[in-house]
């Protein structure tokens, strides 16, 4: 898993993917692998929706209460052309980390999607607001690569 992490961080998504399916078959059934695999599949093969699906889900049926894996699979939604379901997992995804500025600027996204102006807005603002207070924030790359090396309690 270590060797995905690597090559993910390089930039190197179509060897990561391969990494992450063999620590999978190695035993590495981990949310975190799962929330890998389905992301680098989104980038290496887009088109494979069923994958996409398939990966996010078994993340989230490994760990319900991670909030980037919830925020993963209300983007995949967005994709999928689903913004109801998108904002069911955004806002829980935002429930768990209310900081977390992917989640609303997707969030807004679906809202927007399904007309519900107001509250695009409002996650619009919470968005810029996030951002303002810490420009970092989208770029948990660090802290990712931390809590899958370490595990911990540390927050995804």
């Amino acid at each position: 898993m270590i060797r995905g992490i690597i090559q993910a961080t390089h930039r190197k998504p179509e060897q990561a993917l391969q990494s992450f399916r063999t620590a999978i078959a190695l035993g590495e059934k981990t949310a975190n692998a799962y929330y890998y695999v389905a992301d680098l599949t989104r980038m290496v093969t887009p088109k494979d929706r069923e994958a996409i699906r398939q990966a996010i889900a078994e993340a989230l049926q490994l760990d319900l209460n991670d909030a980037l894996s919830r925020a993963l699979a209300g983007r995949i939604a967005l994709e999928d052309q689903d913004p109801a379901t998108a904002a069911e997992q955004l806002k829980e995804a935002i429930r768990l980390r209310p900081n977390l500025a992917e989640a609303h600027y997707s969030l807004m996204t679906a809202y927007a999607k399904l007309g519900k102006v107001d509250e695009a807005k409002a996650e619009e603002e919470s968005f810029r607001r996030i951002r303002e207070q810490n420009p970092d924030s989208d770029n948990d790359s660090a802290a990712e690569i931390r809590h899958m090396l370490l595990g911990g309690d540390e927050q995804r």
